[in-house]
């Protein structure tokens, strides 16, 4: 290599592994980068736009993402930066997605990564914006608003466990509840 710094090649740049290990925990989410010109082009079109369609428009994003990565790779971006890739135990599961993995796994982790989040919104902005915080505790409102409370402090409550092992040897659990872990490519 004449002039090139050590990160470049005749076909292009390429990052070492040891940057890209490094790097990837800092890359931000995928879809906030994305929903930023989208955001910015809604606002100057119609203020109430972007405040209107916002948890659309990030289920959408989030989807393509999803389908483009984890449905079609295997992978998420970051992981595929690491090298890593989804792998599920072998069983009797006969229709799979473009990325080897089967479907029925990909379609419950995309239901509980992407849909639910957007039904928790919706469900919790309009609680929010028809004042069920603030009925009559005898009221059926305040009281599917007491649970969904609840609902959140538990989740948060149960993803502690995970986030004191990560703290402890920086890995988190690999083992999910759709059965699939990250390892290396091959």
């Amino acid at each position: 290599m004449s002039d090139s710094s050590p990160w470049e090649e005749k076909r292009g740049i390429l990052l070492s592994h040891d940057y890209l290990l490094s790097r990837c925990n800092y890359l931000p989410k995928s879809s906030q980068v994305l929903q930023e010109p989208i955001h910015k082009a809604l606002s100057l079109i119609n203020a109430s736009l972007k405040v209107r369609f916002e948890p659309q428009l990030t289920l959408l994003l989030q989807l393509i993402l999803y389908k483009l990565s984890i449905w079609n790779n295997g992978a998420s971006y970051g992981a595929r930066l690491q090298g890593l890739k989804y792998s599920v135990p072998s069983g009797s599961e006969k229709i799979f997605a473009p990325s080897g993995l089967p479907r029925r796994i990909l379609l419950l982790h995309g239901t509980l990564t992407v849909i639910l989040p957007y039904i928790h919104t919706k469900l919790r902005s309009h609680a929010l914006s028809s004042a069920w915080p603030d009925a009559p505790s005898s009221d059926r409102r305040r009281k599917a608003w007491n649970v969904l409370t609840s609902l959140e402090s538990s989740y948060t409550l149960l993803t502690l466990p995970s986030f004191l092992v990560f703290l402890w040897n920086g890995r988190y659990r690999t083992k999910t509840l759709v059965k699939r872990r990250l390892c290396y490519k091959q």
